[in-house]
């Protein structure tokens, strides 16, 4: 990882360690790089909108219409724009490896929605990010950890990436706040 990306990463992973409460609303926020490092301003959105669906449909559905983000960006200051991240709580069950029956049905629960059912889940608190270079950054905390995990994951880099409502919701955002196109997404092998 490049300078810049590993900080990145930790600003994503301090947002996450700062919060002390579980069962918080999610949260978008703005990343900015201002003298060559990150801050993120999490736009001012009431809790309620997080309501009327689960906050990825939400948030997709924020992306899809621009009209209310759009808005709310010349509010907080568009200079050094440099992508998009969005907080919340999910479920996650570990898989184990590529190709074994376990990675098959844990990947069936979950484009089904239904992980949140599956015995041996673990609540974690996640945050997303993308920048405008299709950069992709996580950070993973399970609930009972002070760990938290960092990834980063570049566009092209052979090693699959991150997929999912989330993720193409926020690439969708960075081309429509800062119009830069975005590169295709692949799905990683399972």
């Amino acid at each position: 990882m490049g300078l810049i990306h590993d900080m990145i990463a930790d600003c994503l992973a301090a947002e996450i360690e700062c919060r002390s409460k579980w069962d918080e609303a999610p949260g978008l926020y703005f990343l900015y790089l201002e003298a060559a490092r990150p801050r993120l301003s999490q736009v001012p959105l009431p809790d309620g909108v997080w309501g009327p669906d689960r906050p990825p449909a939400v948030l997709a559905s924020m992306a899809d219409d621009l009209t209310v983000i759009g808005g709310l960006l010349r509010e907080v200051a568009p200079e050094g724009l440099h992508g998009t991240a969005f907080r919340c709580e999910s479920w996650m069950v570990d898989g184990g490896r590529p190709g074994t029956e376990r990675r098959s049905e844990v990947t069936a629960a979950s484009m089904a929605k239904r992980l949140h059912l599956h015995p041996d889940r673990v609540e974690i608190r996640n945050m997303y990010a993308v920048d405008r270079a299709g950069i992709t950054y996580a950070a993973v905390q399970r609930r009972g950890s002070s760990d938290v995990e960092r990834t980063v994951l570049y566009p092209g880099s052979g090693k699959g990436g991150f997929t999912g409502t989330i993720p193409s919701a926020l690439d969708q955002l960075v081309t429509a706040l800062l119009g830069v196109p975005l590169p295709a997404r692949t799905r990683p092998a399972h």
